[in-house]
C-alpha cells in the first residue's frame, strides 16, 4: 500500500488525493488489527506496516504494541470518535 500513500501526494485533486490517503491508511489500520488477532512478533507489524497520510507510522505501530485499548485511544485521537 506504499504506493497508494505515494500517489495520493503527487495528485492534484484533493478529493482523490484523499481517497487514496484513506485508502492507504486504512489498509494499515487492517494490518494493526490483524497483527492483534495473529499474535505476530514486532519485526511483522515493524515490516508489515506501510506509509501513512493521516495517521503516524511510528505511533500506529507503538500503539498496536500495546494493544487493543491503546490503539483505539490512538485513532481516536487523530480521527475522532
Amino acid at each position: 500500500m506504499d504506493y497508494m500513500a505515494s500517489y495520493s501526494k503527487n495528485i492534484e485533486d484533493k478529493v482523490t488525493a484523499d481517497v487514496f490517503g484513506f485508502i492507504a491508511d486504512t489498509s494499515n489500520i487492517k494490518i494493526a488489527v490483524r497483527y492483534m488477532l495473529t499474535g505476530k512478533d514486532e519485526d511483522f507489524i515493524d515490516t508489515a506496516i506501510g506509509e501513512c497520510i493521516k495517521l503516524n507510522r511510528e505511533k500506529l505501530i507503538s500503539s498496536v504494541i500495546k494493544g487493543k485499548e491503546e490503539l483505539v485511544a490512538s485513532l481516536k485521537a487523530v480521527l475522532g470518535d
